[in-house]
């Protein structure tokens, strides 16, 4: 299937009007801004932009909801914080609730407004993202332990040697 045909088949799937799909289907892709690849195969496609045809297929069918199961994992740093941003103006400007799994702190306290911490399949905590430092559950607490945590001396330091070398 090219990258249209992938999107469309969601609108298929959902039974719209044969007349509206390649009009959703176009909208879909400007809103990830990926229109001009509407003719490709996937093979001719980098992670990211697979992602943002995912994201367009999902949006095409107009859902209040939509579930990313380790949506970014598979992506380099650059393309992941692509991919977030996009996910996050989509997310504003059509209204959407998303349901974000993943192990990516990061991602959460960046997309997310409130965190489910689950364990062996049961929910241990579910608090706001601006409290997830505060978090007083076991298994939610080793998560946040395991993210580096950076010497603010140590990185004014490196600032100051930093800066003098490359004077």
């Amino acid at each position: 299937l090219t990258v249209a045909e992938n999107v469309a088949y969601g609108l298929k799937a959902k039974k719209c009007p044969k007349d509206q799909i390649p009009g959703k289907v176009e909208e879909a892709l400007e809103l990830v801004q990926i229109g001009k690849l509407k003719d490709r195969k996937p093979n001719e496609l980098s992670g990211g932009q697979l992602q943002r045809v995912c994201i367009a297929r999902a949006v095409a069918c107009e859902p209040q909801l939509i579930l990313f199961d380790e949506a970014i994992s598979s992506l380099d740093a650059h393309t992941q914080v692509q991919v977030m941003d996009l996910l996050k103006e989509l997310k504003e400007k059509l209204g959407l609730t998303y349901v974000f799994i993943t192990h990516d702190l990061t991602s959460v306290t960046y997309l997310c407004d409130e965190v489910m911490f689950l364990y062996k399949g049961r929910i241990t905590e579910h608090i706001p993202v601006s409290r997830i430092a505060q978090t007083t559950d076991v298994y939610a607490r080793k998560l946040l332990d395991s993210i580096i945590e950076f010497d603010e001396e140590y990185d004014d330091e490196m600032d100051v040697k930093g800066s003098k070398e490359s004077a």
